[in-house]
């Protein structure tokens, strides 16, 4: 799992992934103690989520915030503009994007990732529909290549 630091620290920050707290000396970030791949599945993986309301477009979302992106009363439909995933060449993550949909439902899609524009490969070879009243959940999965990004997404709906 790649650690996504603050991308402007002042000497004295922390930062805390995976159970360890992170000291920023104005240099580099060092860890304040070890956590084991045993440590981290005993006691469960946790992520932080960010709550969106009342947006449309073209939103930008730090994932330094979180990978989980929680959404309500949406005005329009929205396309993410995702930044600081914190990938490499070769490597990757997932975004999931919850939408409590009202009586006009709303779709989500990525149109961008750390500046680079994106179109996802969708399941079944097209955008998913929503649902009024219900929860739509998106799932992207996020692949960094040496010359390209791909983009995996597919959605379900529950309630």
């Amino acid at each position: 799992m790649a650690i996504n630091f603050p991308s402007s620290p002042s000497s004295g920050d922390t930062h805390t992934a995976g159970g360890v707290v992170y000291a920023y000396d104005g240099v580099s970030w060092a860890g304040s103690s070890t956590v084991t791949p045993v440590d981290a599945l005993s006691s469960g993986i946790a992520e932080t989520f960010q709550t969106v309301t009342a947006i449309t477009g073209n939103p930008i979302i730090d994932l330094d915030d979180g990978h989980i992106i929680l959404c309500s009363a949406l005005t329009g439909n929205v396309s993410f503009q995702l930044t600081n995933t914190g990938l490499s060449t070769n490597q990757a993550t997932a975004v999931v994007v919850q939408i409590t949909q009202g009586t006009t439902p709303r779709n989500a899609t990525l149109s961008s990732i750390d500046g680079v524009s994106v179109t996802p490969l969708w399941s079944g070879g097209s955008t998913p529909t929503v649902y009024a009243n219900k929860t739509d959940v998106f799932f992207f999965n996020i692949s960094k290549g040496a010359s390209s990004t791909t983009v995996l997404g597919h959605a379900l709906s529950y309630g």
